[in-house]
């Protein structure tokens, strides 16, 4: 799959395509007036053949210069409102990208479904314009100064530039720490920023404008009856899969026995021809009993007649191998549990697998249960918001958020941050006063489940998601979330909250969706497994005095922002839970810093010429 970059020249009317290329990496450029764009293969296959997966489009009679990453889900019918060229089988996306921009401008945007960013640029009004899809399913950084303006969807090539700011950002480590603080554009690095999910920025030689082009309408509700809800669910939730295998060539499913990925599972074998090879990738875990669902696995596997691959997990602890941890080159955030993953996608390359169907991001399509009573309430059925009330009563579980998700948001929001101190105790004096207005998120009130809004828009699942694209592309391996399909979420979003919870069951509407696709078992389980005996493992009895010498040596810099009690008492006392996720965190950062030689980012670029982005800015 192809790595975008793109260099605009605001000080001077021509830019040369060598300028791009020194630090960018970029096998195939084109140039255009104050604009160049480039793509290199980022070492994932490319699945729709050499014609159709060419990035960068060019359509010389409007002067339209395009760059595009990602995928069209919805190709053939936008081909049906376009007078494309040639027949779509030959075209690219990029290609039918541009056809959408000549015929409808920005107002294309909104059109394209599936995960994308694209760069593009009018040679008439000499102005680039980037986009990010609203799920954030491609990620796009960008640096600007006075005279020149860089983007690319590999943040470590910007790094790469002399000109950048690579100094670690302040703010966004106190985000970091912060853990419930929505993202917003900031990264880990001071001079870079990332465009958000659903935006726009339009770059010119004088200002930067950006804007939103996809919100989902708040407020919408289905008054459907639930089994009408439930087959419009299971039909959302086919589609995406059936999306997502287009052009993947040979596929698997990462699977566990939750209600995910088997989910997923069942949709993909439904959309394959029949006789057609779909692998299962799954972890077991023999010694640790709470992490292993090989029952449930082989369970699914029976139901839709797969072979599970087992991969083997008790040894896949982290920080085992301390010195040989894999560390991302942009950010500090560590998936505990990254070894598992590592070995999934080796697991996926050795089989000759293109593409893995993974269930990430689930639970925040099922987020909001708490405001169940809030919603019978709103609704009007108070014989039933009542019902239910007593129902939980009886059973002393009416939780503390469930009277909360009574108030406005917008008063939760106004409260949180005048007890910011009391909310988040675990934080420093200088993490508190780094972190931003909470109310800033206030955009969430509008929609019946605000918590649900934040999980699902919240830049931070796209974030998490390129940042898993980066580890699985070191295999040559494509990861695609059927779980983040935008109609998806849209649905989820507007589903009344019984649908979501009901009297001590989560999910209702799905397990009602997926009778007779998944075995009885799996659809009436009710807990989850748990990788905290891993946890302990690695990080408390592997590499101990290590791992201890990493985390408490005299140039941490994790003390300015997290207080020392809860991460002192979380290595004396091995836990988990949250003061060991703080741990974590605090440790991460640490390796990160200390991998990437203490919070000074190095030239990523062979070769770069220091003085090449100056020789643009003086117009020689």
């Amino acid at each position: 799959m192809p790595a975008l970059s793109c260099l605009y020249c605001r000080s001077q009317a021509s830019v040369h395509p060598a300028l791009l290329a020194s630090w960018s990496g970029s096998e195939r450029i084109l140039t255009s007036g104050r604009v160049a764009l480039g793509e290199r293969n980022d070492g994932t296959a490319t699945l729709r053949g050499s014609s159709a997966a060419r990035a960068l489009a060019a359509c010389h009679r409007s002067g339209l210069l395009l760059a595009f990453d990602g995928r069209l889900d919805n190709r053939t019918d936008l081909a049906r409102s376009l007078p494309l060229p040639r027949p779509l089988t030959e075209m690219a996306d990029a290609e039918v990208v541009a056809a959408a921009w000549e015929r409808w401008g920005e107002g294309c945007l909104e059109r394209l479904l599936g995960p994308f960013v694209l760069a593009l640029y009018e040679s008439t009004r000499q102005q680039l314009l980037l986009a990010r899809d609203p799920t954030g399913g491609r990620s796009l950084a960008w640096a600007a100064g006075q005279h020149w303006f860089l983007a690319a969807t590999d943040e470590a090539a910007l790094l790469g530039h002399p000109e950048v700011d690579a100094q670690l950002d302040e703010a966004r480590l106190a985000r970091y720490f912060a853990l419930d603080v929505p993202g917003d554009e900031h990264t880990f690095h001071r001079g870079i920023r990332q465009l958000l999910p659903g935006e726009w920025l339009r770059v010119g030689t004088e200002r930067l404008e950006r804007g939103r082009f996809w919100w989902p309408q708040p407020g919408g509700t289905l008054d459907r009856r639930p089994e009408e809800r439930a087959e419009r669910l299971g039909a959302t939730l086919a589609e995406a899969v059936r999306c997502r295998l287009t052009g993947a060539g040979q596929t698997a499913v990462l699977m566990s026995g939750g209600l995910d990925s088997t989910p997923i599972a069942a949709h993909a074998r439904g959309a394959l021809p029949p006789g057609a090879r779909l692998d299962a990738l799954s972890w077991v875990f023999p010694q640790h009993r709470r992490a292993d669902e090989r029952p449930l696995i082989e369970a699914v596997g029976r139901h839709l007649a797969l072979t599970p691959r087992w991969i083997g997990g008790d040894d896949a602890g982290p920080l085992l191998d301390l010195d040989g941890w894999p560390v991302h080159p942009t950010t500090p955030e560590q998936n505990a549990y990254r070894l598992l993953h590592e070995r999934a996608y080796a697991a996926a390359a050795e089989l000759g697998v293109a593409t893995l169907l993974s269930g990430m991001c689930g639970d925040q399509l099922w987020t909001g249960a708490e405001a169940w009573l809030a919603d019978g309430l709103f609704r009007g059925d108070r014989r039933s918001a009542l019902a239910d009330l007593t129902w939980h009563l009886r059973r002393g579980e009416l939780s503390r958020a469930v009277g909360a998700s009574l108030l406005p948001f917008s008063w939760r929001l106004e409260r949180s941050a005048r007890r910011a101190r009391a909310v988040r105790p675990w934080l420093t004096e200088k993490a508190l006063a780094l972190l931003p207005d909470p109310t800033a998120s206030n955009w969430a009130a509008r929609f019946p489940r605000p918590r649900q809004a934040l999980s699902l828009l919240d830049p931070t699942n796209g974030h998490g998601l390129a940042v898993e694209r980066f580890w699985a592309s070191q295999h040559g391996v494509e990861v695609r979330y059927p779980l983040r399909d935008r109609r998806l979420i849209e649905l989820t979003l507007a589903l009344p909250t019984g649908d979501l919870y009901h009297r001590g069951e989560t999910r209702p509407l799905l397990r009602r969706a997926l009778m007779g696709r998944l075995p009885a078992s799996v659809l009436g389980r009710k807990g989850k497994a748990t990788f905290e005996e891993l946890f302990v493992e690695g990080v408390y009895r592997g590499r101990r005095e290590a791992v201890s010498a990493l985390l408490f040596r005299r140039s941490a810099l994790w003390p300015e922002y997290l207080q020392r009690g809860p991460v002192d008492s979380a290595w004396r006392d091995r836990a988990t839970g949250f003061s060991g996720l703080l741990l974590w965190l605090a440790l991460s950062l640490e390796l990160w810093l200390d991998r990437r030689g203490g919070g000074q980012a190095g030239g990523h670029a062979q070769g770069l010429a220091p003085s090449c982005l100056g020789r643009v800015a003086v117009g020689s």
